[in-house]
């Protein structure tokens, strides 16, 4: 850890240098070679005491939060649910409404949008939004509480644990989307795909205070993950961060 300094170590190769940002988003990082990170640190100090250490665990995701794996049904429910070619489908089968719930964690407080300009437009296959606490699940409480998505896009600021997009479809008529995408926020409405969040814990003998910063060549750091499209750096800690700056080559 050091006191914090905005000199960077420099290589006799071209480095870019992000901006200082928290959350920090970044796009085109995977086709780039990591040369160096910083951490700076906050009032209070950022970093969880676990054991005997100070932990920062690095949440790096995409910044498509719609996870098409992630979905509770209606138990009378028997749809058959596909995800092919960025599109995202339910088929009914049988005589009963179908009714899926694809399903977000949200940050009470924030904003987020559903981008669905790509979704069939039928009298018998409708999209909606719910909000909820709890377990995730459908119940005919949740259902009460849907919102029809008559636009391409809706904004909603989080006031439950969850946000979820409704499929309701009934016999012969499949509901689908192409190119589902819930960002944080209001902008970015282009789509990238969904990318499982990856981890990386940092350990360290005290938090990062104010005009404080760990440096990932300085003080051996873990690497940060990177992706295609746009890679979003998060920090699961009581405290966040000032700010994060990356150096790529």
């Amino acid at each position: 850890m050091r006191i914090l300094s905005k000199q960077f170590l420099m290589t006799t190769t071209k480095v870019i240098l992000s901006s200082l940002d928290y959350p920090l988003s970044i796009v085109g990082s995977k086709n780039r070679s990591l040369n160096n990170y910083t951490i700076y640190g906050n009032i209070g100090g950022v970093g969880d005491l676990s054991g005997d250490k100070y932990i920062v665990p690095i949440i790096a995701r995409g910044k498509n939060l719609w996870d098409p794996s992630k979905y509770v049904i209606r138990a009378t429910s028997s749809p058959i649910i596909t995800f092919e070619n960025d599109t995202l489908s339910q088929t009914p089968i049988g005589t009963n409404q179908c009714r899926t719930i694809w399903y977000i964690a949200t940050e009470i407080g924030k904003q987020y949008t559903i981008y669905v300009p790509n979704r069939t437009v039928a009298t018998t296959g409708f999209f909606h939004y719910v909000t909820f606490d709890g377990t995730p699940r459908y119940d005919d409480t949740i259902y009460s509480g849907r919102t029809t998505i008559s636009t391409n896009s809706v904004t909603i600021t989080a006031s439950k644990q969850y946000l979820g997009v409704m499929f309701e479809s009934r016999t012969g008529q499949t509901a689908s989307i192409t190119q589902p995408l819930i960002v944080k926020g209001t902008s970015g409405l282009v789509y990238e795909p969904y990318i499982a969040p990856v981890t990386k814990n940092i350990y360290l003998d005290r938090p990062i205070g104010e005009n404080e910063s760990v440096n990932y060549r300085i003080d051996n750091l873990s690497p940060l993950p990177q992706f295609k499209g746009t890679t979003i750096y998060e920090m699961n800690t009581t405290i966040k961060p000032t700010g994060i700056q990356v150096e790529y080559y």
